[in-house]
């Protein structure tokens, strides 16, 4: 199974961290390795120094800002990091 998945024509900027993987505290206390694919879509450019962990999304033709670590899980679309839209009013999240 593969953990990273990127697509046709991307740049990828200086210093970027792509990590499929990070530790965290499971419910009973314990720490577990989690792993999530990162997608990153056709013609897609990645910000200089920018953090990609497990879990990430960025959409085909998105430009992501650099020196912006992005949350596991997150998805870059329509130019915004969707964990930051969920502040922006009348903005409909999947």
């Amino acid at each position: 199974r593969p953990f990273l998945v990127i697509c046709d024509r991307v740049v990828i900027g200086a210093d970027t961290k792509i990590t499929p993987h990070y530790l965290a505290r499971s419910v009973d206390g314990e720490m577990e390795l989690v792993l999530s694919p990162v997608y990153i879509g056709h013609d897609a450019m990645i910000g200089g120094s920018t953090l990609l962990p497990a879990g990430v999304q960025v959409d085909p033709c998105e430009q992501t800002p650099g020196f912006k670590p992005m949350a596991p899980f997150a998805v870059f679309r329509d130019g915004q990091h969707i964990r930051t839209t969920r502040f922006t009013k009348d903005v409909k999240n999947d």
